[in-house]
């Protein structure tokens, strides 16, 4: 999280790397917002904000963020008519209804690289909420307050969730290589393990996508991939076969790309948030949760396994986690932080994961309730989606029509453990409504002061095992 002396400092070079730009609108605006969004710490990509995703009668819109803003950006030479291009973005706003997105977006910003105007029509609709130049930024970052994320909103919007420190760094989601070469077959992946000249094992995973997680009667990879990590084409070259799969499928595609580092860095995925550090740091398995789905989908990962961009990972690794991750109380939180697409759920891990309060303290007692009715709600799920054969999706289709009654009752003596961790009526523990309230309150209190430590288990595990 920045200070706000930080985003000051970014947006002063911001705005001297941008002040002269007299390019057009299209080519550069996706550069230019990505860095703005970086100036308040914020990953444009990690916040889920993608661009030309939603249209409407009155054409495609710039940058979209699910439910909070669209950006609609013009050249620099229109910085002196904007007046005459505001009922277009304000056209997309009052014509959401038809955009394939459920929730309309809260605010506008319309930019010509050189001025802002923000408008929060909903309001507002008749005068923006702020409107001045490039230049004028550094001294008015919190007009961009709606950026989400930025870290100004969690110290100065009381109505809104705040980031819990130590949930920092447990939560991420999977890299995205930006190219479909780096994709094998199980044959292609099975040749190349098999091999003696180098030990393939090493950049060679299953690849596991959001699909499998919904689909797979095991919810296992179904593809396979090569992963270089990070390292240099030095160090890739020992593993030939690999390498020589991606100069042939990736180089090519890689070599007409417009941005440098792409290019330069062909056999490495294009965009890759880290996630390396979960793998190192978690030698058994981790949580994964399929991005985007019309219901919370959880399951277990063998730390060899590489998600895709449509996967969220949590760099957590005992049952109880697991439990507290897949109950009702979570899932609710989800509702009420994540955006929405259509009317499936998209997980956001900075405005859910890291806003979430975990229960804290909580007993040993309590904790291992938790993670024994976690282990036996997922080895029911095994034993049907394997008896049956199909996944995720399709079971709690079923379970959702009256099937399965007695893998509903694991769930509720699932949700009733994690509600006595946060020492909530059983009664309550499936009520999304007070559960969403309760989070909140909690949420508000630990920002406040309140003692919080929901991870000293895993210091005590580990010390143990030391």
């Amino acid at each position: 999280m920045r200070s706000h002396e930080q985003v000051q400092a970014a947006l002063v070079s911001f705005v001297a790397r941008w002040q002269t730009y007299a390019g057009t609108g299209r080519s550069e605006a996706e550069t230019y917002l990505n860095e703005l969004f970086e100036c308040y710490g914020v990953s444009r990509e990690g916040s889920y904000a993608v661009f030309e995703d939603a249209h409407s009668p009155t054409g495609i819109v710039d940058l979209h963020l699910p439910a909070r803003l669209i950006f609609e950006m013009k050249a620099p030479e229109e910085t002196t008519r904007l007046a005459q291009h505001r009922k277009d973005a304000l056209d997309h706003w009052r014509n959401w209804t038809s955009v394939t997105t459920r929730h309309r977006p809260e605010f506008v910003v319309l930019c010509s690289f050189h001025h802002f105007e923000i408008w929060l029509p909903g309001q507002h609709p008749k005068a923006p909420l702020a409107d001045f130049p490039l230049t004028e930024l550094p001294d008015r970052y919190k007009s961009l307050w709606v950026i989400p994320g930025s870290s100004f909103i969690d110290q100065s919007t009381p109505d809104k969730a705040q980031r819990m420190t130590l949930n920092e760094g447990k939560c991420q989601q999977g890299p995205n290589p930006m190219g479909k070469g780096f994709v094998l077959t199980t044959e292609e992946a099975r040749s190349l393990l098999n091999r003696t000249d180098a030990p393939y094992q090493h950049v060679v995973r299953p690849y596991l996508k959001g699909d499998d997680i919904a689909s797979d009667p095991a919810q296992r990879p179904r593809r396979w991939i090569i992963d270089f990590g990070r390292r240099p084409l030095e160090e890739a070259m020992k593993y030939p076969a690999a390498l020589e799969i991606l100069r042939d499928r990736v180089k090519p595609i890689r070599d007409n790309d417009r941005r440098k580092d792409v290019r330069e860095r062909w056999w490495q995925f294009g965009k890759d948030p880290g996630l390396r550090v979960h793998w190192h740091l978690v030698p058994r398995r981790y949580i994964a949760l399929r991005l985007q789905d019309k219901r919370l989908l959880t399951t277990w990962c063998e730390s060899w396994t590489c998600p895709s961009n449509q996967v969220v990972t949590i760099k957590l690794d005992d049952d109880y986690s697991m439990g507290i991750l897949s109950s009702f109380a979570h899932s609710a939180w989800a509702w009420f932080q994540s955006s929405t697409v259509k009317d499936d759920l998209r997980y956001a891990p900075t405005s859910t994961f890291l806003t979430f309060p975990w229960p804290s303290p909580v007993t040993d007692d309590q904790r291992a309730r938790v993670a024994e009715a976690s282990r036996r709600v997922i080895a029911r799920q095994q034993d049907i989606c394997a008896e049956q054969q199909f996944g995720l999706t399709r079971l709690y289709d079923l379970v959702d029509e009256g099937a399965y009654a007695d893998l509903r009752k694991l769930h509720e003596e699932l949700d009733e453990a994690v509600a006595a961790c946060y020492g909530w009526p059983t009664a309550i523990a499936q009520d999304k409504d007070e559960i969403g309230r309760r989070l909140f309150a909690l949420n508000v209190e630990i920002a406040r002061g309140k003692s919080y430590d929901p991870f000293a288990f895993t210091r005590r595990d580990a010390e143990s095992v030391d």
